[in-house]
């Protein structure tokens, strides 16, 4: 699996979609033949690729996010900030379907309606202070 992610970043780095896709399905391939290995199908298949699915399905809108922004400074930190906590949502979503068969959201939630006031600030401190000023000057230290 590493040789096949190694090749798809060497031929493919420019490309992706198909970069992250190929990644995708050979790692999902892999955690369904440990599962075949162990004898036991479940956690590969109903835990290991939803999880596997959503972060990189996460990377690849952050990616593109990051393809479409004019200007890179703190609005990167603050979507990678964003994109956290998205994960961290799918991530508490797909555990508790998996625990219980129904989605509850508890940590996750904690964990978001933190980050969000954080990406918030650095939006602003990117969008609307002058360009060129020091942050030192502006937080007046």
């Amino acid at each position: 699996m590493l040789f096949a992610n190694i090749t798809f970043l060497s031929f493919l780095r420019h490309r992706l979609f198909l970069l992250l896709s190929g990644s995708f399905l050979f790692t999902s391939v892999l955690l369904v033949l440990f599962d075949l290995y162990n004898k036991d199908i479940g956690w590969g298949t109903r835990l290991g690729i939803p999880i596997l699915f959503s972060l990189y399905l996460i990377f690849f809108l952050f990616a593109l996010v990051l393809r479409f922004t004019r200007q890179h400074g703190f609005n990167i930190l603050a979507w990678l900030f964003l994109a956290s906590g998205l994960f961290t949502l799918c991530l508490d979503g797909i555990l508790s379907v998996y625990t219980k068969g129904v989605i509850n959201l508890h940590w996750s939630l904690i964990v978001t309606v933190c980050i969000v006031p954080v990406s918030a600030i650095l939006f602003y401190i990117h969008y609307r202070l002058k360009k060129g000023i020091e942050l030192r000057q502006f937080f007046h230290i």
